[in-house]
Parts: structure tokens; sequence; C-alpha cells
């Protein structure tokens, strides 16, 4: 039997994983304020380039590193789970790199 999984939370995601930021279903007005501020509105495209130890995304060619504790409360329906192999860690990748992945 096999499984289709088509969202997930951000911490879940691997790296080269696309997805889509869906609203978040956290009632802690804290927390939303905070995804918000970083930018993680729904609708908005990403690109899943690490975990080091967060979560590093690339949103409308900006990288922002996710805090671990929101991290958990944002949604991501997955567009493209494609990953490239050997993956790489974003440690080893140019600037030039992370802007393209």
């Amino acid at each position: 039997m096999f499984y289709t999984i088509s969202s997930a939370s951000l911490s879940l995601l691997r790296p080269g994983e696309r997805g889509e930021v869906l609203p978040s279903r956290t009632t802690d007005g804290v927390i939303h304020s905070q995804l918000i501020q970083l930018g993680v509105i729904p609708g908005k495209p990403l690109v899943v380039l690490g975990h080091h130890p967060e979560p590093i995304v690339r949103m409308e060619g900006k990288v922002l590193t996710i805090p671990a504790h929101l991290s958990h409360h944002v949604r991501v329906r997955i567009l493209d789970s494609r990953i490239r192999y050997p993956p790489q860690s974003t440690a080893s990748m140019t600037s030039d790199a992370l802007m393209t992945a």
C-alpha cells in the first residue's frame, strides 16, 4: 500500500523539497505574528535548503532561517519532493548555490 503526503510541517521537509506555505493552525497570536514578521505568509512558495539545526529556506529570493520553535507551526503543501542525490549540506554550498538551489 502506498501513501501520498501532500502537506507536512516545515520541520519535516528535506533539503530540495519545494512547497507552498499553508495557513497555520496555531491559535497563539504571538507565534502567528512572529511568522508574519519573518515573511512566512500563506500562499508563498519556498524551497528547503537544509536544516542546520533549524530549517533554512529560500522564499522570494531571500534565504531565511526559521527558528525551530516556529518551524513546527509552518504547514507546507508539498509541490515537488524530487531530491537531488547525493544531498548537499548547506555548509558545503556556496552563496551562489544557495540562491539557485
